[in-house]
């Protein structure tokens, strides 16, 4: 079973349980297009990805450089400007989580199947990252020490709390802005 280790995001949007069912299936298509678009504009960057459409977001877990995770998400971020500017358009907010792990592939009947602690801690920040902050981006402290280690001085992180899983396991986390994503918090 091959085994990767790269950047992995994780979005979610705002409100899809509260749309009607017809709404739910146009943002599914667009959650799904404004992911596609955006590895595809990263171009050569990306060496490998997978898309894990889990309906209101989903994953993408890549293999490429560290900086690749949060240029994804600025080209996201980007996707759904353009989505949300025409006059009447149905205004979409996400959450973002990002992460640096490995995640491994194994194929069962046809369907390849990804697992890993490391996704794991990816859908954890996920869920437990507040739900009252649109477009807020928040990123684990292994890729926070990563990205300061690659010299890239437009990236900012501002300390938020902690988040502690059901065994007791406390998570350290941070929000994250650049210029093209995420927002500065009080």
């Amino acid at each position: 079973m091959p085994v990767y280790l790269g950047p992995m995001i994780g979005f979610d949007v705002a409100g899809y349980s509260l749309r009607s069912f017809s709404e739910q299936e146009k943002i599914q298509a667009l959650v799904q297009d404004v992911a596609s678009r955006a590895v595809r504009d990263a171009g050569a960057d990306v060496l490998f990805d997978r898309w894990l459409n889990r309906g209101d977001g989903g994953f993408i877990l890549l293999l490429g450089e560290v900086k690749l995770g949060p240029r994804l998400v600025e080209l996201m971020c980007a996707r759904l400007r353009i989505h949300n500017s025409p006059p009447g358009a149905v205004g979409l907010n996400a959450r973002y989580a990002l992460h640096f792990g490995m995640f491994q592939e194994k194929l069962e009947h046809l369907d390849a199947a990804h697992s890993g602690p490391d996704i794991d801690t990816l859908a954890f920040i996920l869920s437990n990252m507040s739900h009252d902050i649109p477009d807020q981006v928040v990123i684990s402290d292994q890729y926070r020490v990563l990205l300061e280690e690659s010299g890239n001085p437009s990236y900012c992180f501002q300390e938020i709390p902690d988040l502690t899983d059901k065994h007791g396991r406390v998570r350290k986390v941070w929000n994250f802005h650049s210029s093209g994503c995420g927002k500065r918090l009080p």
